[in-house]
């Protein structure tokens, strides 16, 4: 039992209780905790593109969803590095983020340019672009 709760205690960042019984639960508490949030992760990435796919309404409408799905891949960075203590997806995340910030901030943008000119920000409009 000894060998258990110090090899658990090795894996784990907390301190591990006295009885081998308090260490192997709290480790099931950290995997399930990880495991939840890998799962967010995939539920963000899967609901961000049915909504791209089922929902054609407007510009606006998909760019929100694609947000979703940025916000999903970071969740997906960040879970990564804290399960394997590396640092480099936090990192990640950081860069994604400033990307997806300053994509929605460009395509607002032109959006409201194009809602001033056209008054309308449907897919539909777009086909009558010319150029």
């Amino acid at each position: 039992m000894a060998k258990l709760e110090n090899a658990l205690s090795s894996k784990l960042s907390f301190p591990v209780g006295s009885s081998p019984i308090t260490g192997i639960l709290l480790y099931v508490v950290y995997i399930m905790i990880n495991y939840d949030l890998f799962l967010y992760s995939f539920l963000l990435i899967f609901f961000g593109f049915c909504g791209i796919i089922y929902t054609r309404q407007t510009i606006l409408n998909n760019m929100i969803y694609l947000e979703i799905i940025f916000l999903g891949i970071i969740l997906m960075f960040l879970t990564c590095s804290i399960n394997q203590s590396f640092i480099l997806g936090q990192v990640y995340s950081l860069f994604i983020l400033s990307a997806a910030a300053a994509e929605a901030a460009i395509g607002l943008s032109l959006l409201a340019f194009r809602f001033r000119i056209r008054t309308n920000i449907s897919f539909d409009a777009l086909a009558l672009l010319k150029g």
